[in-house]
């Protein structure tokens, strides 16, 4: 886990949707060090940092000694990222939007997912 190595990282979708998850089921306005099993935490932080960029989420602060994260506390989700996640929270409408970004793009972020989400269910309430 070194500063580099963030530089490599790629978005993660359904790791974006497990830390929105998490966040929505504890209710508090801050995590330290927010665990989601099977990924390291450079993986989490990186991801976070991208939900806060789409406002998804209030903060991410991350704290470093030695090139490493040292520790690190996840904000709350923001109303935008409260209604995000209520469009995204069954798994197989899940599947189809993923599906569907990635017809689109090869190049995934937050954005074009949001996009997707927001234009296409607001327009006709049905992705496909």
């Amino acid at each position: 886990t070194t500063l580099f190595r963030s530089n490599l990282m790629k978005i993660n979708m359904d790791l974006c949707r497990l830390i929105l998850i998490e966040l929505e089921k504890s209710q508090k306005t801050e995590i330290p060090d927010l665990v989601i099993n099977g990924y390291e935490k450079d993986e989490i932080v990186y991801n976070c940092t991208l939900l806060e960029r789409e406002e998804l989420i209030t903060h991410i602060n991350v704290h470093y000694s030695e090139g490493e994260i040292y520790f690190y506390y996840v904000g709350s989700l923001t109303l935008q990222g409260k209604e995000f996640l209520r469009r995204i929270s069954d798994d197989k409408l899940w599947e189809k939007i993923k599906k569907k970004v990635l017809e689109i793009t090869a190049i995934v972020t937050i954005e074009i997912i949001k996009n997707v989400v927001f234009n296409k269910l607001t327009c006709d309430n049905n992705i496909f």
